[in-house]
């Protein structure tokens, strides 16, 4: 169930009262097989979830309801000295959008439309403490020109790739550190070549997707 709107603008939501609100509870599912031979690991899953909601908070027409489905599938490699840990991750989802109530407030052009997402990614790691992740993502769906506003076709299909580089100063059980600071600095570049349904001119002002690619650069801390 959704948390309260005073709760999400304590923590810093922004426009609670006007997004959308969920109908009840939304029951979410995850189930994996795994298997570890100890210097392999691999996982064969399932997870998604099934949610009613009021499209924008507007409830004089009923709720949506949206189903997501997925499969996803893991490898993860570590060499016999450690030094060398390397990890491979893909994952499949498809959601069904029963869109009655948004269609009804007239935000859609359809009564129904689909959403497929795919996502994939490669990452090595030296020492446990420089690394390089290269991801593909890639989403799909239904042309609703309700819904997109883009002009080229209509759709939400965007699809690209990201690069990041890591560094864990404090990896290695020989750090000073370990395993007391868990920090970490990362550089990170996405790049696209599908935004809003095109590669070039999607928003018919001439901009194109690469526009969208940004460099992102941070460093996060676990407890």
């Amino acid at each position: 169930a959704n948390l309260g709107d005073r709760v999400q603008r304590d923590l810093g939501g922004i426009g609670v009262k006007d997004a959308d609100h969920l109908d009840g509870i939304a029951p979410y599912w995850r189930a994996t097989l795994q298997h570890d031979t100890g210097q392999n690991y691999f996982s064969l899953g399932t997870f998604g979830m099934d949610a009613k909601r009021y499209p924008g908070n507007d409830r004089s027409m009923g709720s949506d309801n949206m189903l997501d489905t997925a499969v996803d599938a893991t490898w993860q490699y570590t060499s016999g000295s450690g030094n060398h840990n390397i990890s491979l991750y893909g994952s499949y989802l498809h959601e069904h959008q029963d869109l009655s109530a948004t269609s009804a407030l007239g935000l859609s052009s359809n009564t129904s439309d689909s959403l497929n997402s795919f996502n994939a990614n490669a990452s090595w790691y030296y020492k446990n403490t420089y690394g390089v992740t290269l991801s593909r993502f890639d989403i799909t769906g239904s042309a609703d020109s309700g819904l997109y506003s883009n002009p080229s076709n209509s759709k939400p299909d965007s699809a690209g790739w990201t690069v990041q580089l890591d560094y864990t100063p404090f990896g290695r059980e020989k750090s000073f550190a370990y395993p007391n600071v868990n920090a970490r600095l990362f550089l990170q570049y996405t790049m696209y070549n599908k935004f809003d349904g095109s590669g070039n001119n999607y928003d018919g002002t001439g901009r194109n997707a690469s526009d969208n690619n940004t460099l992102y650069t941070g460093v996060w801390f676990a407890f």
